[in-house]
């Protein structure tokens, strides 16, 4: 789907996910013990409450829109064109702080529109100087050296080309400048981990929240100019969107989805993931000179990372990882839970050309998105059986129990056989002056064979041998939004 309104959620899902990914250091201090913080508790959907939504979704989306809706700059509240017209006069970073000082002080007299727009805002206050904070750390190696500074590059260019606003200049400079000598930077991956559990996720939560809380049964109206600046929609075509409890449901089911994510790095240790990093970049060809190209084989990424014995353990101080796992478990079932309700508030729906999901774009998938929802739902509450759309195979999964029963070492997942044989094979081909013998890199070198099975079975009862963990990934992958489950094994078994 593609909701036309301020993608926050998901910038911040991604920079969350790509710093989580690159930012970290060999401990060599005592590691502070990071909880789920003081407030940041959410107000959970009850069982009854789900069914219910369920129903007034369906019912909303059966009733007709009325042909000669018309929207325009004039049924903004006055409050929110105030904001905008600020906003969009921003120049620099202060100035963009200033903004966010504001919504704190003021979110809660904001009308409904205004609270949407703030609500996405005010996170990105925890990026301030996020890429200055990470030097340190990414400078160790240079594959996330290269990475971050690749990706702020490419950041800066595409805000250049395509949002040539002052507004945009002054983003920019907010995330990646000092704000302050005082500033503090990340040096180990126990400050990375810090940042997430001190100031990125309560305010992550704080969203989620605030847009909770908020009610779309009348439909507010969107600005997009407010997310591509006053250089955008001078003639006003595609630039209003009419904000209903559908797009609600969207944003909370991408945010806590984003949310389940980040709290099950928070689980782990990242003991030396640096190192593992720099190990990475040599198997990847990043970090060494002078060595032949032998690509990197699930045995060549799986031997990088099982060399290091505290990487990816579950914390065990104060029962941190076990709270971390099961606050994970709780936004995944909101994020599967809003999803299912956000397809039936447009499933079946008339088209809307102000809708910002409009459901002429989803109608043609009602019968995969029946299918998609069922699957969600059975999926998040237990052992469900999931069925190969492409080959009819099923396979057993038991989702909650990798969140109530955490397994102590992701490291158990790696494959611990692989398949063997020369680097390079051999083969008899027809010459012009008879035959000749060629040869050829053996790409079946290093692929994984076999895994532990124990640790597998647990989650996947059907598991009794080494073909079926590929059978389990190759299963969800090809079901009904298995591939929530799907993806992250295939990257272990691949």
């Amino acid at each position: 789907m593609n909701f036309k309104i301020i993608p926050a959620v998901s910038l911040l899902t991604l920079t969350a996910m790509h710093y989580a990914n690159l930012s970290s250091a060999a401990l060599r201090r005592v590691e502070p013990v990071l909880l789920p913080p003081a407030g940041t508790e959410l107000a959970w959907m009850p069982d009854a409450a789900y069914e219910h939504a369920k129903e007034l979704a369906s019912e909303r989306a059966s009733r007709s829109i009325s042909a000669t809706l018309e929207v325009t700059d004039a049924l903004l509240s006055p409050e929110f064109k105030s904001f905008r017209k600020n906003f969009l006069e921003v120049k620099t970073a202060e100035q963009l702080d200033a903004v966010f000082a504001e919504i704190e002080k003021n979110y809660a007299a904001y009308p409904n529109d205004l609270k949407l727009l703030a609500a996405q805002l005010a996170p990105l206050k925890a990026l301030r100087s996020i890429v200055y904070r990470c030097r340190p750390i990414v400078q160790q190696t240079r594959l996330t050296q290269n990475s971050l500074v690749t990706l702020v590059k490419q950041a800066a260019a595409v805000a250049h080309v395509y949002f040539p606003t002052e507004t945009w200049a002054a983003g920019l400079s907010y995330v990646t400048e000092p704000f302050e000598a005082r500033v503090g930077v990340f040096k180990t991956e126990v400050d990375v981990q810090a940042f997430f559990v001190n100031e990125l996720y309560p305010q992550l939560t704080l969203e989620a929240k605030r847009i909770q809380e908020l009610n779309f049964q009348s439909a507010v109206i969107w600005d997009n100019q407010v997310f591509y600046g006053t250089a955008s929609f001078k003639d006003d075509l595609d630039r209003y969107r009419t904000v209903s409890e559908a797009e609600r449901s969207a944003l909370l089911s991408t945010l806590h989805g984003g949310l389940a994510r980040l709290s099950v790095l928070m689980a782990y240790h990242w003991t030396d993931m640096m190192k593992v990093t720099q190990d990475f970049g040599f198997v990847f060809g990043f970090d060494h000179n002078g060595l032949g190209i032998e690509g990197a084989s699930a045995q060549d990424r799986t031997e990088a990372i099982r060399k290091y014995r505290e990487f990816l353990v579950l914390k065990t101080e104060r029962d941190a990882g076990k709270a971390w796992m099961a606050r994970a478990y709780r936004h995944l079932r909101e994020a599967a839970r809003y999803s299912v309700i956000t397809f039936k508030e447009v499933d079946g729906k008339p088209a809307s050309a102000w809708a910002a999901v409009d459901p002429a774009t989803v109608a043609p998938w009602s019968r995969q998105g029946k299918l998609n929802a069922a699957t969600l739902e059975e999926i998040v509450r237990g052992a469900t059986v999931v069925r190969s759309v492409v080959s009819g195979e099923t396979m057993t999964v038991d989702l909650p129990r990798f969140y109530q029963e955490p397994p102590r070492d992701l490291k158990a997942f790696l494959p611990i056989g692989f398949q063997t044989g020369p680097k390079e094979l051999t083969k008899i081909v027809a010459g012009d002056k008879g035959e000749v013998r060629l040869t050829y890199r053996n790409y079946q070198r290093g692929r994984a064979i076999a895994w532990d099975l124990d640790a597998y079975r647990k989650y996947y009862p059907d598991v009794k041998t080494a073909d079926d963990v590929p059978r389990a990934a190759r299963v969800l992958a090809q079901s009904w939004d298995g591939f929530l489950v799907g993806l992250p094994l295939s990257l272990l078994v691949l």
